[in-house]
């Protein structure tokens, strides 16, 4: 008798645990399609954001846009539609590129909250990094587009002087010998 009993909760169990297992691949594939379709909705505004700061701050023309997929990968595309993929880029290139989705995930941040109120500052550690003058030139109009975005704080941190010259407030930091 004591089997039997043992032998009917354990079967409920199973059952039990059988009901769980459903709901769970239920949420699993509704967690799914909800990202794809998140994806789908946020990856255009992505490439556009991107797409907006590459444009603004690279000069060479060689790449004529960024493209990320829905997977993320990301491309450059040149003049020819040829595809190069970012680890054959120089250090300058990998520079913008890498600025370039950041500013782009910020923004498209900024639209999804409604309010820069709630976001954090945006971070640039050592922009001109590997960037060759005219680059370094051109970041000062991407500061400009990022400060429209109502962002509530812009911080650089820079070894350069130019790069901080229009700040609101500036912190020289010197290594104590």
């Amino acid at each position: 008798k004591e089997l039997n009993n043992r032998i009917n909760e354990l079967e409920d169990k199973k059952v039990e645990a059988s009901n769980k297992e459903t709901d769970a691949e239920e949420v699993i594939d509704t967690y799914k399609s909800v990202k794809t379709q998140l994806r789908k909705e946020n990856i255009g505004l992505l490439n556009k954001y991107s797409n907006e700061i590459f444009n603004s701050v690279y000069d060479n023309k060689v790449y004529q846009r960024m493209e990320i997929s829905e997977n993320y990968d990301i491309s450059l595309i040149t003049g020819d539609d040829t595809e190069v993929r970012p680890e054959n880029l120089s250090g300058g290139e990998k520079t913008i590129v890498s600025l370039s989705i950041r500013a782009g995930v910020y923004k498209l941040l900024v639209e999804r909250q409604g309010s820069a109120d709630t976001l954090p500052p945006f971070i640039l550690d050592e922009p001109t990094t590997y960037l060759d003058d005219s680059h370094v030139s051109n970041l000062q109009d991407v500061i400009e587009t990022i400060t429209s975005w109502d962002v509530p704080q812009i911080l650089i941190v820079s070894h350069r002087e130019n790069m901080i010259q229009n700040a609101d407030s500036g912190y020289h930091i010197k290594k104590n010998p």
